[in-house]
């Protein structure tokens, strides 16, 4: 996916290197026939891999056509396995009244506690990918492994942001 030009000898310094990470020619393709991008990173990595994360996703920007490359909308998945999670589920007196039986397991999959449980901040990301340096539209949102809602969101969101550009 990543490629470097550097046909030196010795190698650059880290930041210089990743600094020049370009994308290869098949995902530059592929940039010119999207229109926004779900970038899903592990909340478990250390503020210095995030860092790392900040080059990865300026070179994918810079694969898109230059005129549009600081337009597209950016959705940030900052996923926290489920198992890393302590769930503490609250039960409400009174159970909700199911008027489409049909609809009972619609939220088998939405792992939307957890991510209610998850009480991490959000600042560890917005800082080590250095968010505010994009110019492009972006959203971060926090969410457990086996969270689709958020997902349905994030794509909602960039249908939206697609939709207003």
């Amino acid at each position: 996916m990543f490629v470097h030009s550097s046909g030196e000898l010795l190698p650059p310094p880290e930041q210089e290197f990743l600094s020049n990470l370009t994308v290869t020619e098949e995902m530059r393709e592929l940039c010119r026939t999207i229109d926004g991008l779900i970038y899903a990173i592990d909340a478990r990595e250390s503020a210095d891999q995030l860092s790392h994360l900040y080059f990865e996703l300026s070179a994918v920007l810079r694969g898109f056509p230059p005129k549009v490359a600081n337009k597209v909308p950016i959705s940030i998945l900052y996923i926290m396995p489920k198992e890393a999670i302590k769930l503490s589920v609250q039960r409400t007196e009174q159970e909700p009244v199911l008027v489409q039986p049909e609809l009972v397991n619609r939220d088998s999959y939405s792992g939307a506690e957890y991510t209610a449980a998850w009480h991490d901040s959000l600042l560890l990301p917005i800082s080590a990918l250095r968010l505010f340096e994009f110019s492009n539209p972006w959203r971060l949102q926090k969410c457990s492994s086996n969270d689709i809602k958020t997902l349905i969101q994030g794509i909602m969101w960039l249908h939206v942001k697609h939709q207003c550009s």
